[in-house]
């Protein structure tokens, strides 16, 4: 039995479990009040189905035209992680791809700098800087996504901040659940995301092997999203930003996965046949 709310639903949660049910509850909100998602996802149905995963991408969206959107998403990852990180997860699987992609400006652009060398940030002082390029990446769009000067990068970060405002804004309102860690955990996993797309040209589990580069990558891709934030007016959220990485903390980001994947990961959010 589906667990609906409006064009929303998810369609095998064990809504029977208050947490998982609040948490349901809060990520529908929280897509329905972004605006470049709402315009996007329009009047379409959207169904969320938890997966129990491990090596496989904790998170991805297929769009079907008129038939709605389909965002699957690993039960490890929804049970787990704070709101934060699972929203810094949909920015990512929804507006870098297929919401990006109604952007008609993209193929040409892309074309042209296909598989092209494009610098790593933070990596550039190196005596031989790191490159990343299309060519042999894990996926093309990715490596688009994490180029600065690209319009999928521009339209990726303009999400991760409007949903950082939201999730600001929820906090100020005094919105049940929200805590002012959401907005540094969305941010920090939109950096990572980017820092370890480009450091391993989108070979992501690589990056556990260089977390001191990983943290330099990081932190050059937290210096111009705050470069964003200041030119835009949102001052608020500068003390909300995430301290800079270090290859400690790459080195638990990875370890943390690690164990959520390895232990407990049984799908307890899932419903069982027959247990509506």
């Amino acid at each position: 039995m589906p667990f609906s709310s409006g064009n929303y639903e998810f369609t095998n949660l064990n809504h029977t479990n208050e947490a998982y049910r609040d948490k349901a509850v809060r990520i529908i909100d929280l897509l329905r009040k972004h605006g470049t998602i709402r315009d996007y996802v329009g009047g379409r149905p959207v169904r969320i189905t938890l997966h129990v995963r491990t090596t496989e991408t904790p998170a991805d969206v297929i769009d079907h035209g008129d038939a709605g959107v389909d965002i699957n998403l690993a039960s490890y990852y929804f049970e787990k992680y704070d709101i934060g990180y699972i929203m810094g997860m949909l920015s990512h699987e929804i507006g870098l791809h297929p919401l990006a992609s109604r952007d008609t400006s993209i193929p040409d652009e892309e074309n042209m700098i296909a598989e092209m060398p494009l610098a790593v940030p933070g990596l550039t002082h190196l005596a031989q800087p790191r490159m990343m390029s299309t060519e042999g990446a894990g996926q093309a769009d990715h490596i688009m996504a994490a180029f600065p000067s690209s319009t999928r990068h521009r339209i990726y970060r303009d999400i991760v901040l409007e949903m950082a405002r939201i999730l600001e804004q929820d906090v100020q309102a005094g919105e049940e659940g929200a805590k002012a860690k959401d907005v540094t955990d969305l941010i920090d996993t939109y950096l990572m995301d980017l820092a370890s797309i480009a450091l391993t040209n989108d070979h992501r589990t690589n990056a556990a092997k260089e977390p001191s580069y990983t943290a330099k990558v990081y932190n050059a891709y937290k210096q111009l999203f705050l470069a964003q934030v200041q030119s835009t007016g949102a001052t608020s959220l500068q003390v909300l930003m995430p301290s800079d990485k270090s290859m400690f903390g790459v080195m638990n980001d990875f370890r943390r996965i690690a164990t959520y994947v390895a232990i407990g990961n049984n799908g307890d959010s899932i419903q069982r046949v027959g247990s509506a």
